[in-house]
């Protein structure tokens, strides 16, 4: 038999496994949709023309998620979403709790799994098919996705927007790429960190249609919600949103250097510096915002291999600069796993580093994918006192940083060395 449907025939079954052991636990575990309660009590209460009751706190809205059928959970999550979130999720609104929350669940997977196909619609027949199982494997042997629906988050509808939007990026229309961008970004603001991104390609007219479209689905949800509740949003609840401190589930910059310099309740640190941890979170932030500027700053090259690489590359950034960046929005890193690798098998480029490359590419996936999967795995190393354990239970941020040298470093190499024949190229194989 072929080694090379040997070892896809062993993916496939470790796909399988592992997935369905994972999507089980993600369905029936403890949290049970933590996150889309806030969606379904906002547009629930949209729905029964009570909008400005969104952002309620204490026993009233408690109260009020009960008599909405809220169950499963100890607690229904108080709305921390700008008000275009409930607005979006009315449809879900019609249906009960239950229903609701499981039909989430499912298209949350079938969001993911539709994106991977469009990561590569640009390829020829042959590579294209190899990746889609290669992408597909990768997308669901990967904790965050998990993490995400079992939360019931909705990041997997964002990452399907993100990605449909590159994919009309290539065939260079930009109303409906600015359009997904622009839902993306009024349901969580991180994607328009792409804007910055649009601006080095000079590519204006995304930029415009991006904001042009944000204006236009405000202004269409005002027919519903008060145009008031978003000042209410930008003045009270994202400021109290915006950092996780040094919490272990957070692993970002900001979060690693307050364990490492602060005391916390989440791992042993150096000591308490406060100031010393802010000054290297802002000063990182910009050497790492800084660094994928100067190996981006280029012409378009929309459709190409390094475009996509490039376009990955600034949602690696915002995981790692997100003063608050939660496990489950590494969903997003899998644009740049899946295309650094596509780069690493595919491309005709000898160096003596790229297998080193890879190695650090696989061992940062590994971590993301399999390693500290529960809280309880965290209260473990938690109990050790040790600067040691502190590493470990920012593994995942290290993962993030090692993710970003092999982007730097690819992107960086291929700017000096300039193979028009095969970086720069149309990536149709």
């Amino acid at each position: 038999m072929n080694p090379k449907k040997v070892f896809f025939i062993f993916l496939l079954a470790l796909m399988f496994i592992h997935g369905g052991y994972e999507l089980g636990r993600s369905l029936f575990g403890p949290t049970q949709g933590l996150d889309f309660s806030q969606y379904y009590v906002a547009s629930r209460l949209v729905l029964d023309g009570k909008a400005s009751s969104i952002y309620d706190t204490g026993w009233s809205y408690q109260n009020t998620a009960m008599a909405y059928g809220i169950q499963g959970i100890k607690y229904a999550m108080p709305n921390a979403y700008p008000p275009f979130v409930a607005f979006f999720m009315l449809p879900f609104a019609l249906l009960s709790y239950n229903n609701a929350r499981y039909s989430f669940f499912f298209i949350s997977l079938l969001c993911n799994i539709l994106a991977v196909p469009l990561l590569f619609s640009n390829r020829s027949q042959e590579r294209r098919r190899e990746l889609i199982l290669i992408g597909l494997f990768a997308t669901l042997v990967f904790y965050p996705l998990y993490r995400s629906v079992n939360m019931g988050q909705i990041n997997s509808l964002l990452f399907l927007f993100c990605v449909s939007a590159l994919y009309f990026i290539r065939k260079n229309r930009a109303w409906p790429a600015g359009f997904l961008i622009a839902v993306s970004s009024l349901i969580k603001i991180f994607p328009l960190v792409l804007l910055p991104f649009f601006a080095l390609k000079r590519q204006y007219r995304i930029i415009g249609t991006t904001l042009a479209s944000m204006l236009i689905l405000i202004g269409v949800s005002a027919i519903f919600i008060d145009i008031n509740l978003y000042v209410t949003f930008l003045r009270d609840i994202l400021p109290e949103m915006a950092s996780a401190g040094g919490f272990y589930r957070s692993q970002g910059l900001l979060a690693f250097f307050l364990r490492l310099l602060t005391e916390n309740q989440s791992a042993k640190s150096l000591g308490n510096y406060p100031g010393a941890a802010n000054f290297l979170y802002v000063a990182s932030s910009a050497i790492v915002m800084l660094s994928a500027i100067l190996v981006t700053r280029r012409q378009k090259d929309a459709g190409t291999l390094r475009y996509d690489i490039e376009y990955g590359l600034f949602f690696v950034v915002i995981l790692l600069i997100l003063s608050k960046s939660w496990q489950h929005y590494a969903i997003f890193l899998l644009i740049s796993y899946l295309y650094v690798f596509e780069f690493l098998v595919y491309q005709r480029y000898e160096n003596p580093r790229k297998e080193f490359i890879m190695f650090l590419l696989l061992l940062s996936f590994c971590i993301w994918a399999f390693m500290l999967t529960s809280d309880s795995e965290y209260e473990k190393l938690r109990s050790f006192d040790s600067i040691f354990m502190n590493l470990l239970i920012s593994s995942k941020f290290i993962a993030t940083v090692l993710l970003f040298v092999c982007n730097i470093w690819i992107l960086h190499k291929k700017r000096q060395e300039a193979l028009p024949g095969q970086f720069y190229s149309k990536s149709s194989g």
